[in-house]
Order: structure tokens, then sequence, then C-alpha cells
């Protein structure tokens, strides 16, 4: 049974426990479409551009997402994946939730992602999370399994002092 605290730790993307999760989410990919995805170098993850995370319950590693640099304006999710024994907890939303601010306090404006017909519920997740479907970009534009969504990056607004 997984312990419901979550935490969300920044992580280097060439640390071992980045390493792990993320060929646990390389291994559901393939499983998925027959192939991986594109090689991102890891330094691509780095702030200031960037931040990769590592999702915990307790001290199990269930899952990881970063963002990258796409342009000077758009910050691009990338590697999002929950362990299937951990979904349904909101770790995916936290994630998401905490590198749009990351991405905010980096000076982005918009947020964009890749994903694909066979993550149905990535999907789902990322149009509850205010994403639409955008152009596509990317390695896989062409494919007809591809879907790219983006979302822009509302600052956050303060009550003015009365």
């Amino acid at each position: 049974m997984l312990d419901h605290v979550i935490t969300l730790q920044p992580t280097p993307f060439g640390d071992p426990v980045a390493r792990h999760i993320h060929a646990r989410y390389l291994l559901d990919i393939e499983a998925r479409y027959g192939g991986g995805p594109g090689h991102v170098p890891s330094h691509e993850f780095d702030p200031p551009g960037g931040q990769f995370l590592v999702a915990l319950t307790g001290r199990q590693v269930v899952g990881c997402a970063g963002i990258r640099r796409h342009t000077d304006h758009v910050a691009e999710l990338k590697r999002m994946y929950v362990e299937p024994e951990a979904r349904g907890l909101g770790i995916a939303r936290s994630m998401i939730t905490h590198l749009e601010s990351v991405a905010r306090q980096q000076g982005y404006n918009e947020m964009w992602l890749e994903t694909g017909t066979e993550q149905p519920e990535a999907m789902s997740l990322y149009e509850s999370c205010g994403y639409r479907p955008i152009d596509p970009y990317g390695a896989f534009r062409h494919s007809p399994l591809n879907r790219c969504y983006g979302k822009l990056l509302q600052r956050p607004t303060t009550e003015p002092e009365s």
C-alpha cells in the first residue's frame, strides 16, 4: 500500500533515481507504441531553462516529469509518468501544477506537450488541466497517433490591498 503523502523532488535527470523511474517510463511508452520517444539530452532539463522532478509517496519513487525550453517563451512538458499502482492519487496533476509554476518563474508564457492516442488517460488529464489541442510539432508531428497540447501560463494575481 502506498503512502498518500506526495513529495515532489527536483532531481537532476542524470541522477540514478531519475534514471530508474525514467526507464520505467520508457518501458510504458514502448509497450503502448512499439518504440521509444526521441532522445532528450539530460542537460535540457537543467535550470535555469528546465527542471526534472521525481514524485515520491513516502520513500517510494512513483513518478517523474520535466520541463525544458522549447522557445524563449514556451516550455515543453516531457517524460510525464506515474507508476500504475500510484495512478489516481493526483500525482500527475501535482507535477503539472508544480512545473507550470516553475515555468512561470523561469519566464515562460506557455507550456506545450506531445502525447499520443495510445495514452487516452493522459489526454483526459491534460484537457482537465486546461490544455487545448495545438498544431503538431516535434519529432512525431507527422504520426497519426500524435496529439499536441498547449496552455497559456497565467501570472498569479494578487488582491489589491484595501
